[in-house]
């Protein structure tokens, strides 16, 4: 039993380093993610092609107003079919629920850009105030 106590104790320990390391981090300001950004643009591109977004680059950003994380796109492009660019937005911010990401999931509380916000129904019933 000893054994099984200590694993637990060095697990909990490294979990704890881990996260003050980051948060340590994140405070000293944004990380970037280079290898984020082909994922994201896949995910906000639209599956049949009719809607290709470009990223120009991707960082995590803590976000102290609302204690939660942010993903951060510059330079966001989306393009048609046909290459047309249909918007172009200077930033994105994509706020993370913290306490999800401790659970194992990422769950999207808001959606910002250098003209508004916009929050999803399910992230707005979710979100403390």
């Amino acid at each position: 039993m000893g054994t099984v106590a200590t694993a637990v104790a060095v697990l909990v320990t490294a979990a704890v380093l881990v996260v003050g390391a980051l948060a340590w981090r994140l405070s000293r300001g944004p990380i970037d993610l280079p290898s984020l950004t082909p994922r994201l643009q896949a995910a906000l591109s639209a599956p049949d092609g009719s809607a290709i977004v470009r990223i120009g680059s991707t960082a995590l950003v803590w976000d102290p107003s609302h204690r939660d994380l942010d993903v951060r796109a510059r330079d966001v492009q989306v393009s048609g079919a046909d290459g047309r660019v249909l918007a172009t937005l200077p930033a994105l911010a994509i706020g993370i629920a913290p306490g999800a990401l401790l659970r194992g999931a990422v769950m999207p509380r808001s959606f910002a850009t250098a003209t508004g916000t916009s929050t999803s129904g399910s992230a707005a019933r979710r979100r403390p105030r």
